[in-house]
């Protein structure tokens, strides 16, 4: 019975996770790792180059699904293997550190990787192709490894967990949060003594580690046979392929200031009581009960909690959530000391842990079952479909739709007729040449791009450059793309775009068309606004209470939009089709206060 458990485990979880994922594309990075992985290229930094070889492997086997389902169904693989190291790391504290019997210690690790694999924030990961959800598992491997250590010290065992580290690093670099950890119990023993091994097991070690993390010989490698996606370009030097494997670009969001450690701070109540719910009241004694018969362990997942609390709260990104997964991973393993404590003083009451895993799924459900959410795909098409044939479109939107068109055109063939230049991508070296080789017919702003390339490979290596330049040759080359194509295809600029590059539109007339405007030099009144093409039907069947903000960012978008198009209408005269547009945008908000005073004006 013991063996089927594990079995148990891995099936259940993974069930959970495949009929709640997501079917399709999704926000953010998704359709953007889906096609480096498909294509065996190379992703955004960090490169994620072990994520991205075992994705392809899996995106190669015959599952009879569309690619993108069975990539998403990938993240539910490695979080239910999780599940299975954390029901293995569960029974071996509980074989050591209790005299439960056997069975009833293994049913009981089988509740505690449920409660880790239902709460939210592990769910969360499951749901679609991502990163996170293989760097749950290697998190959770190193801590069975060091529990392994702990109990029973062998060389074989030592030697497995350098390599691992260093897998573990070729996937996601905040794995440094569990090297302090991991040195505690190198430097010294279970009684807090100077660990003295054979200078061999180092060398060992070492060398194990670096074989791993020659993985990332993948990157400069690959990178160097063109694959269509060539994400900073790593193999033109050795400078580029530090200044991606470094995610050098991010490196502005960190360490900021208080302020971000306010924010950050400000959300761990949430994501450890949507974790944990009822948990938490073992893992407030388990504390005490760690200290108190397993200090050594106790320090060790301390640690790593403590790291991961100080980094993961001075790094300012949306969804800094997942970056606090050693935290949870920490305090779920101080839960099972607080099981502990909680059966040896009141044995009959054990069964409780059952009852905590009921309130997971009914509190988590609703907030991680996304398996009819279409709203990225919805937003990228009815985007895309009401731009005219061989249009170039400029946006900077990439949660939203960027990432997921890349996808669907060079993957899946959708729209080729369409250049999409992503704004911000263009103020790093690799992307303005990875842009004209994807659309040569940008071939006559090659002038403005090699000025602008100038100014910005002095940014990127971080010799004296000149700010301004560097600014007013972007606003060329962008100014090109419009100007060279205007007179032979249709331009279009997203909402954001207008927000943020004043100087580039304020040259031309911009009319709302779909969801994008289109640029004019002229007022072209003849030219249809194609409002009536939005199915905003199908975006509102997305909406719930519980959105998040980027589900509310579409929302507030699509408001906006319709804003917009009342007072494009409005400065028409047309008063009919001005109350329309008014009255869809209070139906996608009815609190938004620009469009009740809009409404109240259009009266």
């Amino acid at each position: 019975m013991k063996k089927l458990l594990p079995i148990i485990v891995f099936i259940l979880t993974f069930i959970v996770y495949a009929t709640t994922g997501y079917q399709d594309l999704t926000f953010t990075d998704n359709g953007e790792l889906a096609a480096s992985a498909v294509t065996l290229g190379i992703s955004h930094p960090t490169g994620y180059p072990l994520f991205i070889i075992l994705a392809h492997i899996w995106s190669i086997i015959p599952l009879g699904l569309t690619k993108i389902h069975q990539l998403n169904l990938f993240s539910a693989l490695f979080a239910s293997l999780s599940s299975v190291v954390v029901y293995f790391t569960t029974a071996l504290i509980l074989k050591n550190k209790s005299k439960i019997e056997e069975l009833k210690l293994e049913l009981v690790a089988m509740k505690f990787a449920l409660v880790y694999s239902l709460g939210n924030l592990i769910w969360q990961q499951s749901n679609s192709l991502e990163v996170y959800s293989l760097h749950f598992f290697f998190l959770n491997l190193m801590i069975f490894l060091s529990f392994k250590l702990y109990f029973n010290f062998d060389i074989k065992i030592l030697l497995t967990l350098f390599f691992t580290l260093g897998l573990s690093f070729t996937n996601h670099l905040t794995t440094i949060l569990i090297v302090p950890s991991l040195l505690f119990l190198l430097i010294f023993d279970n009684k807090f003594k100077l660990r003295k091994l054979d200078k061999k097991v180092y060398l060992y070690g070492f060398s194990l580690f670096l074989i791993a993390l020659s993985i990332y010989a993948y990157l400069p490698i690959r990178s160097s046979m063109d694959p269509l996606f060539n994400w900073g370009g790593v193999s033109r030097s050795f400078d580029k392929f530090l200044y991606h494997v470094q995610g050098k670009q991010y490196q502005v969001w960190m360490f900021t200031g208080s302020e971000a450690i306010k924010e950050n701070l400000a959300k761990l109540p949430e994501i450890i009581f949507n974790q944990f719910q009822l948990l938490i009241l073992m893992i407030i004694p388990g504390l005490y009960f760690a200290f108190k018969k397993s200090k050594y362990m106790f320090l060790y997942l301390m640690l790593a909690t403590l790291v991961t609390i100080f980094y993961s709260s001075n790094y300012i990104i949306h969804d800094i959530e997942p970056y606090f997964g050693l935290m949870v991973i920490g305090l779920l393993y101080f839960g099972v000391y607080g099981f502990l404590l909680t059966y040896e003083k009141y044995k009959s009451k054990a069964y409780l842990l059952s009852f905590m895993i009921i309130p997971l799924i009914v509190f988590n459900f609703s907030k991680n079952d996304f398996s009819e959410k279409d709203i990225v795909p919805q937003f990228t098409t009815q985007l895309v479909d009401n731009l005219d044939s061989n249009a170039v479109v400029i946006s900077a939107q990439w949660d939203f739709w960027v990432s997921a068109f890349w996808y669907k055109q060079q993957i899946e063939g959708y729209r080729k007729d369409v250049i999409l230049i992503e704004k911000e991508l263009l103020r790093r070296t690799w992307y303005p040449e990875q842009v004209f080789k994807w659309y040569p017919e940008l071939g006559s702003s090659k002038l403005e791009r090699d000025k602008f390339l100038v100014h910005l490979e002095k940014f990127e290596k971080e010799e004296n450059y000149d700010v301004n330049g560097i600014q007013i040759t972007f606003i060329k080359l962008l100014k090109s793309f419009i100007d060279n194509d205007i007179n032979k295809r249709p331009v279009y600029l997203t909402y954001d775009i207008l927000q943020t590059e004043q100087q580039l539109t304020k040259d031309y007339f911009l009319k709302p068309e779909g969801l994008a405007f289109r640029v004019y030099k002229l007022d072209n009144p003849l030219h249809e606004t194609k409002f009536e093409n939005i199915n905003i039907e199908a975006f509102l069947k997305n909406k719930a209470d519980n959105n998040n903000h980027l589900d509310a960012g579409i929302f507030d978008f699509l408001t906006v939009t319709y804003i917009n198009y009342s007072r494009f209408y409005m400065g028409k005269g047309n008063l009919v089709s001005a109350n329309k547009c008014i009255d869809i945008a209070l139906k996608i908000d009815p609190e938004n206060v620009m469009a009740r005073q809009m409404k109240e004006q259009i009266r």
